[in-house]
Parts: C-alpha cells; sequence; structure tokens
C-alpha cells in the first residue's frame, strides 16, 4: 500500500518519519492567531503520524527578534524529541541576528535559519541580506524563506540572482511563491540549483497538484510543511 492509499483510507504507515518542515510558535505582533497550546499541538501533529516540527518563532517575525528565538529554544529544549528550530534573521538587526544564529547553530535542535522579507519591511534584495547568505554558502546553513509571487519584497524569482551570487546556499522556498506563477518559478530554480528544496506549506492556493510539483523537483527536493503552531 502506498503512503497515499494508507492516508485515503485513514492508515497512518508505521515506518514512516514524518517531519514537518513549516511550523511557528509564539504570539505574532500586528494579528492574532489562536493556537493550541503547545502540548496538545504536538500531540494533535503526533497523532496524524508527524514526529518532528521544524518552528520559528512568531514573537521573532513579529519584531521582537532576541525574546523569540530565546523562546522559541527554550520550548525545544522542554520538548526536545518534538521540535526542531529555526533562527530568525533580521536584516534590520544584523549583528543581534548572527548573534543569535552563532548561538544556537551548534544546538542539537537547530534545523537553519528563517527569513520573512515582507514582514520585516526589507527586500530579498537589500543589502541586509548579504552576510546571512555568505554565511550560508560558506557554512550550509538552511534558510527558509517565505516566499509569495506577487509580493515584490519575497518573490521566488529573486532568487535567480542571489544563486548566481551564492550557488552554494541551501535555500528552502517556503510557500514555493504560493501561486502558480510563483511554483513555475521554484520548479525552474530546483532544476538549475541542487541546494534549492520546495516546502509546499499552502499549496492549495496554487492550482497545482501535489503529484506535479513531485514530477517538476523530484521527491527528494519537496518538504512537507503543515503551518503547524
Amino acid at each position: 500500500m502506498t503512503i497515499k492509499e494508507c492516508y485515503l483510507r485513514g492508515i497512518i504507515p508505521k515506518d514512516l518519519p514524518i517531519i514537518d518542515a513549516h511550523g511557528h510558535l509564539g504570539d505574532y505582533s500586528s494579528i492574532f492567531i489562536r493556537q493550541l497550546p503547545l502540548k496538545e499541538a504536538i500531540a494533535f501533529s503526533n497523532s496524524l503520524g508527524i514526529k518532528q516540527i521544524a518552528a520559528s518563532s512568531l514573537t521573532a517575525i513579529g519584531g521582537k527578534l532576541k525574546l523569540g528565538n530565546s523562546e522559541l529554544f527554550k520550548s525545544i529544549d522542554q520538548y526536545p524529541d518534538n521540535l526542531l528550530g529555526y533562527v530568525y534573521y533580521n536584516p534590520n538587526y544584523i549583528e543581534e541576528s548572527l548573534l543569535d544564529i552563532n548561538t544556537y547553530k551548534d544546538h542539537p535542535n537547530f534545523a537553519g535559519v528563517k527569513i520573512h522579507p515582507r514582514d520585516c519591511g526589507a527586500h530579498l534584495l537589500d543589502p541586509g541580506y548579504e552576510p546571512l547568505w555568505e554565511l550560508s554558502d560558506k557554512e550550509g546553513i538552511a534558510i527558509s524563506c517565505h516566499t509569495w509571487e506577487g509580493e515584490p519584497a519575497n518573490s521566488p524569482a529573486l532568487f535567480f540572482s542571489i544563486m548566481e551570487r551564492y550557488p552554494q546556499m541551501i535555500i528552502i522556498l517556503a510557500h514555493c511563491g504560493g501561486t502558480y506563477r510563483g511554483y513555475q518559478d521554484s520548479y525552474r530554480l530546483a532544476h538549475q540549483y541542487p541546494n534549492i528544496y520546495l516546502d509546499i506549506n499552502g499549496w492549495l492556493y496554487s492550482a497545482t497538484w501535489i503529484e506535479d510539483v513531485i514530477e517538476n523537483a523530484g521527491e527528494d527536493r519537496v518538504l512537507f510543511g503543515t503551518l503547524f503552531g
């Protein structure tokens, strides 16, 4: 029985370690997001067969960088078998962001770095991101970037010029650009650069099918994400 057949029948495959690549913890500054208590949220994910969740901090994305990153890793230490962590990087606070990456990058549950250009009022081509590109290119630290075609600050197509200068970077295109066109740009990036990965969170907005994503990007380049939190 295939994975798809199992889930259509309500069966969780026994020997399938599922990792959710797109989660969030914390409080967002500008809007209210209803969340289950963390223990309950983890239990619910576990009930669906999800073993671990790689999360970033909504508190950090919302503007409280140091607090958000710190709270995230405190939660990870509380649930080390269930949570992995992305340190949030804000190009408006380069030194503080790099210090946090240095603080947590040796943590056993460190997953990489999260960026969200739109929500910190920056643009993917902002010079403030250059130190992060250099770090990822040199040290192989994965960067999960919110992308959405139609949002000028974080369209996935912007990575063509960035990857040309930093071809060794590991980039996770969160949402794959969101729209149908965003997915097409994400496919082209994945074809051109072997360190580009597609996070399918929110794929239902794309007017495409999961099978098409796998066919276009390859099964080893597609990441599962739920927006846990």
